[in-house]
């Protein structure tokens, strides 16, 4: 009987159908604009991270910030972290309001929304499995990947009340930071092969190279090479592992420059600086990734200092015969002005010297000890089986049912506000029509 009836007869069913189309197709244009929003956020975040460039604000009250330093290595530790704040900004920006509420404070972020920037740093690992930077968030220097990923929790039907349930989005963009503070060579140059040994043909730098003989002994080779490796191990025990660590260095002829342990609670980490003998370089590398139940990322850096070395070379031998005729100069002084002027000059010349000194001791003691960073982090422990639980499962179908008896409730109300409306305008046009068809016959 019912099918025998028009279409229009029931028009609040027609209606009901339109409303709930309507909704889901609003819901799913919600969820790709969302989507949306979380990509440009990543993209725009990342390729403003590889600039180097960041915001002055951070650098002034109320962040304070020590960006003009005289300190360099403060100096860079605080415009790290203001790059940091500003790539969060950015992605603040780009999401269109969408990650307002968890990126006001960049320092504490809840867990509905996040931004993660990680670097390839010697030290930082990314880590797929919490989406975390470990040990802490880094925005990476020049030559190094930046990550940045964007999440954001998104509640089914909440333009309805509570709404059903969270899908998780996200979004990552990996690019590499411009080399805006420094120029380093990544990866090993070809005179250096696996073993250590020399390319005879390579190896030669010039014919007026006059390296130290020390360290060609130290390191089997002419090119002054600073080596710096990076490990990101997972492993069964951290502590026993870290101690691992530590006794390999000692054995080589090494010795641990920075050591770290802690916990968050729940997983504990911890990461290693080794200095390593130059020739020990892969055989400690090698031993390292042997401690290992699953190596996460590998990474070698070789950084020619051999020019630099040789020019403070020559500088030093020019401004060494400067002082020698200084010093004549200041025995056939006559006069006390004279003596004055010419000492000041030779102190300066002094001065000089002792920074070249310097400086070179400090390249020969990079190439003959090489750096090795080494995060430790636990194997992730195999998930137990959940015994069967009838309470919770009956308390779980409970809730659903509430959840969905109101969003049923949602969709109804939405129905009787909107419907009834709409049922109303059809049957006073319907009525209308068929007035104009009865005066037209």
């Amino acid at each position: 009987m019912l099918a025998r009836l028009p279409r229009f007869r029931r028009p609040w069913l027609v209606v009901a159908v339109l409303i709930v189309l309507a909704l889901i197709t609003f819901e799913v244009v919600r969820l790709v604009t969302v989507q949306l929003a979380v990509d440009r956020a990543a993209q725009e975040a990342a390729r403003y991270a590889v600039t180097g460039v960041y915001d002055q604000k951070y650098c002034a009250p109320p962040y304070n910030l020590p960006c003009a330093s005289s300190d360099q290595a403060v100096r860079e530790d605080a415009e790290d972290q203001a790059r940091l704040y500003t790539i969060k900004d950015i992605a603040l920006a780009a999401a269109a309001g969408i990650l307002s509420d968890s990126t006001n404070d960049l320092k504490n972020q809840p867990n509905s929304s996040r931004v993660t920037v990680c670097s390839s740093r010697q030290g930082f690992a990314y880590d797929t499995v919490t989406g975390q930077c470990i040990p802490r968030e880094d925005a990476g220097g020049p030559g190094d990947k930046v990550l940045v990923d964007v999440g954001t929790d998104y509640r089914v039907g909440a333009f309805l009340g509570n709404g059903m349930g969270p899908i998780r989005l996200h979004s990552s963009q990996e690019l590499i930071v411009e080399r805006y503070r420094t120029v380093r060579i990544q990866g090993l140059p070809p005179a250096i092969s696996g073993d250590g040994t020399t390319d005879n043909t390579a190896a030669t730098y010039s014919a007026s190279s006059t390296i130290d003989p020390v360290v060609i002994a130290q390191t089997g080779r002419e090119q002054m090479i600073v080596m710096n490796g990076d490990l990101q191990l997972r492993v069964n025990e951290v502590d026993q592992t870290l101690a691992q660590v530590k006794t390999i260095a000692a054995e080589v002829g090494g010795y641990v420059a920075k050591s770290e342990a802690g916990s968050d609670g729940a997983t504990r980490s911890a990461s290693a600086e080794l200095r390593i003998p130059a020739l020990q370089f892969q055989p400690v590398m090698d031993r390292l990734k042997g401690l290992a139940a699953q190596v996460i990322r590998e990474s070698s850096v070789g950084e020619d200092v051999t020019e630099e070395y040789v020019d403070l070379e020559g500088r030093l031998k020019g401004l060494q015969a400067t002082a020698t005729r200084t010093q004549a100069l200041l025995d056939k002084a006559q006069t006390v002005d004279e003596s004055l002027h010419v000492n000041t000059e030779l102190g300066q010349l002094q001065e000089q010297i002792e920074q070249i000194t310097g400086r070179m001791e400090y390249l020969k003691n990079r190439v003959a000890y090489s750096t090795i960073n080494v995060a430790l982090n636990p194997v992730a422990a195999p998930s137990p089986v959940e015994a069967w639980l009838p309470g919770a499962t009956l308390e779980r179908a409970v809730s659903f049912l509430g959840s969905a008896a109101r969003f049923l409730g949602d969709v109804l109300i939405w129905i009787v506000v909107v419907g009834l409306p709409l049922v109303l305008l059809i049957w006073i046009v319907r009525r209308m029509l068929r007035r104009m068809r009865s005066q037209k016959s």
